[in-house]
């Protein structure tokens, strides 16, 4: 975990001061008359515990799954708040009768906790020198032949990586409106075209259609595929007016073009459980198949968006781990989940998320890819993404590969992903209302798929002073460090059930302006895009707290100009932000998902257009 304020809790030293005029108050209070209101002394409202701007976020990137770290057999936590047992924890010897029985203090709630020393907690307590640790709940076995070393013929093997059903389906739209034209330069025509540059070398600009691009990416998806995991399952469905199942491409397609079977869910749910088997071969058994059918597929007619998701979801059931590519340039308006009519769409709102949740709960991740000037109703399909844990892209053709592989190599780390952040029980949750537990200092989310790319920042705060002075066992003036720990429950790719136990501490101050030189403040505006982001997605934008951002971040002297004015260009577009339009729906989404990767795209995006600017100036001088 990374924090804001790099090694250190800002606290505000009002707030210290509160706190330790109301413990002195209710000890005057215990100590004389109670009826004597006279003793008491008079407190000065409490300012500081409105909404302030500072640098108490947390960040976690789900890529610190794949750092390997220390795997323990042993469960150790607090009795009371279930923080995990670490690094930073000490024990002592409070019975001196038995000198096995040791006392530990929880860093989160204090509460003491006991442990009996024996041989295995011995262990554990030797292995515990990183800051995080793995507890593999359930391990992965396979069967393994007998030999004369060894009597069981199931054993754990740690090399053992189970991708054999996993799975990449491209699910793809060739109703009419994919053969709309678009005007390219001659390297991007030979790109999606995948010709030689034998053609016209005077003519500068050429004409492709959206499924030239579609499957171009297609194209050069599969490559990097067969080049990088040449047993990975390659399946393809496309759909128009009906649905065309090609699966590997080894067997003959399956078509279902019944308008009553279109419109069935049970029935599309069964079709595709019973057509699972159509993905059997590996990349490099199917490739020349495969290529060979993409390149006779045309567009015509109408969009069965709903039904072929649906397929798709089911012929994957048993395959966890595995992605959809849903491409479409169109609104859905044939068959079950159809969009064409107002009335319609509540509807089919509560079908998409369903299949969202279905495929969550499957394991299986559901990715969006869709034109930038096609009003595709990003926002009712939205729901399905969300609840899969997968990304939307809004493409252009130049980009289209670049786009569709930046999604294919975001690869699932886990499935089933259960996160929890413990803070210190004097800290709670800035906007989070929900999932919390231990008065508000833990905070629960099930996250389902998790992907390489994902980030979660956390805004945390000092609970009211009222509340931390209400604690007997704080004395706010000599703590000078606090803990906080991330649990992370997950399936992993050897199938295993693992918990992840990232456990790290920070130095409290209050001087925040000292703070705010050492801060890291890229951590800092990543974790208010995520939040306004989040907002939005919401409809709960508040213009005056996004002012108040930009005017937090604007007065830092170690931000450069140009990362402060792309800052203010992100979160100001969530002040107009529409979400029932497309664009707008896109944009919340992914920079809420990665708003790490959409600061670094804009920056890039800047720098590209200064030196243009600059460019074209220098010429005017010359």
């Amino acid at each position: 975990m990374i924090f804001g304020g790099n090694d250190t809790t800002f606290i505000n030293e009002s707030k210290v001061k509160k706190i330790q005029e109301i413990k002195l108050s209710n000890l005057n209070e215990n100590n004389e008359d109670k009826n004597d209101k006279s003793a008491a002394p008079i407190l000065n409202k409490n300012k500081n515990d409105k909404d302030t701007k500072d640098t108490n976020i947390l960040f976690f990137p789900i890529s610190s799954l794949l750092t390997k770290t220390d795997k323990i057999d042993k469960e150790i936590k607090c009795k009371k708040c279930n923080f995990y047992f670490n690094k930073y924890s000490k024990t002592y010897s409070e019975n001196t009768d038995n000198k096995d029985l040791l006392t530990w203090n929880c860093e989160s709630c204090n509460e003491k906790n006991l442990i009996t020393m024996n041989d295995s907690i011995t262990n554990f307590f030797n292995k515990l020198d990183k800051n995080d640790y793995e507890i593999v709940k359930e391990k992965s076995y396979i069967e393994t032949p007998k030999d004369n070393n060894n009597n069981n013929n199931t054993t754990p093997n740690d090399n053992l990586k189970i991708d054999n059903n996993t799975t990449i389906l491209y699910c793809f739209d060739i109703s009419g409106s994919m053969n709309s034209m678009y005007m390219v330069d001659r390297q991007t025509y030979l790109k999606i075209k995948n010709v030689p540059d034998i053609i016209d070398k005077n003519k500068k600009y050429f004409r492709v259609n959206r499924l030239d691009c579609i499957k171009s990416a297609i194209y050069e998806g599969v490559n990097i595929i067969k080049e990088k995991n040449p047993n990975t399952k390659v399946g393809l469905i496309s759909f128009n007016s009906k649905i065309n199942i090609y699966g590997d491409t080894i067997n003959q397609p399956l078509k279902i073009s019944n308008p009553e079977t279109l419109n069935n869910y049970d029935l599309l749910s069964e079709i595709g459980q019973k057509n699972s088997d159509k993905i059997n071969c590996s990349i490099n058994e199917s490739y020349d198949s495969l290529m060979k059918q993409l390149n006779k597929i045309e567009a015509n007619d109408c969009t069965a968006i709903g039904p072929s998701i649906l397929i798709a979801i089911n012929m994957l059931r048993n395959k966890k781990g595995s992605t959809i590519f849903l491409c479409t340039d169109g609104l859905a308006n044939k068959g079950i989940g159809g969009l064409e009519f107002n009335n319609q769409k509540e509807e089919s709102k509560k079908f998409y998320k369903k299949i969202g949740q279905l495929a969550n709960e499957l394991g299986i991740v559901i990715n969006l890819i869709t034109f930038k000037d096609e009003e595709s109703e990003i926002n009712i399909l939205l729901e399905m993404i969300k609840e899969s844990g997968g990304d939307i892209s809004r493409v252009n053709p130049e980009k289209i590969i670049d786009d569709f592989n930046n999604i294919l190599t975001n690869k699932i780390i886990g499935t089933n992903t259960k996160l929890t952040i413990n803070l210190n029980k004097m800290l709670t949750f800035k906007n989070i209302d929900e999932d919390l537990e231990n008065d508000g200092s833990t905070y629960i989310k099930n996250i389902g798929n998790s992907k390489e790319n994902d980030e979660y920042y956390f805004e945390y705060k000092f609970k009211s002073s009222k509340k931390i002075a209400s604690f007997n066992d704080i004395d706010i003036e000599k703590i000078n460090e606090i803990y906080f720990q991330i649990c992370i429950e997950y399936t992993n790719e050897f199938n295993e059930k693992i918990i992840r136990i990232i456990t790290d501490k920070t130095k409290i101050s209050t001087k925040k302006e000292e703070i705010e030189k050492n801060a890291n403040f890229d951590v800092v505006m990543n974790g208010i895009i995520q939040k306004q982001a989040n907002l939005s997605m919401q409809n709960k934008i508040n213009e005056n707290n996004i002012d108040g951002w930009k005017e937090y971040i604007n007065k830092q002297d170690n931000i450069n100009s140009s990362t402060t004015k792309i800052f203010n260009q992100i979160i100001s577009n969530f002040e107009n932000i529409v979400i029932s339009k497309d664009k707008s729906a896109s944009h919340s989404y992914n920079s809420m998902k990665n708003p790490s990767h959409i600061l670094k795209k804009k920056k890039k995006q800047y720098e590209k257009n200064k030196s243009k600017s600059e460019k074209v100036e220098y010429g005017k001088k010359k």
